[in-house]
Order: structure tokens, then C-alpha cells, then sequence
């Protein structure tokens, strides 16, 4: 299940036998918004291995390093997307 606060339509999709999120939000010009996107999905979907959570966001081509945060269970990670990011989150069962 993907929410968002996003006034535009994203939605879930599977890619590559990921699920990812996908599609447009209008931001205008010369100016910033937060959108949250609320990502719950089976661990599996996640590609959860040896107690990890692997976790790629890709850059948007011809965008700048917009600023991003992701949170997983309180524990959030804050950076931008000059590139493409993948974090690892370390889990206990």
C-alpha cells in the first residue's frame, strides 16, 4: 500500500520485480514543496537479506540533488539526489 500527501497521482508499480512508486507532482517555479510518501509493503517485496533492508531512490534525470529524508521505524537517513542512493538499514528480528 503506497499513500502520499502529494496533491498529484503516484502510484505503485512493479519494475523489474520491484515495487516501486512513480509519476509527476507539480511543484512551481522557483519554488519548494514536502511530499511524504508513506511506503508499506511485504519485507520481502524489499529485498530483506542477513537482518538488511536495501532501499534504492533514483535520481530523476535533469533534476538537481533534490533534498531527500527516509525514515524506517524512527530511524531516518537524510541526504540528496545528486546521484542515485541506496541505503542499508541493519535490522534485529
Amino acid at each position: 500500500m503506497v499513500s502520499t500527501t502529494a496533491k498529484d497521482k503516484l502510484d505503485p508499480a512493479k519494475e523489474l520485480g520491484r515495487t516501486v512508486v512513480q509519476g509527476w507532482f507539480h511543484v512551481d517555479f522557483n519554488s519548494t514543496t514536502d511530499i511524504t510518501i508513506v511506503y508499506d509493503v511485504p519485507a520481502t517485496d524489499l529485498r530483506v537479506r542477513n537482518h538488511q533492508l536495501n532501499f534504492l531512490w533514483q535520481k530523476q534525470a535533469g533534476r538537481p540533488g533534490d533534498k531527500i529524508t527516509v525514515t524506517v521505524r524512527g530511524k531516518s537517513v537524510s541526504t540528496d539526489l545528486a546521484v542515485d542512493r541506496e541505503m542499508i538499514f541493519d535490522y534485529r528480528p
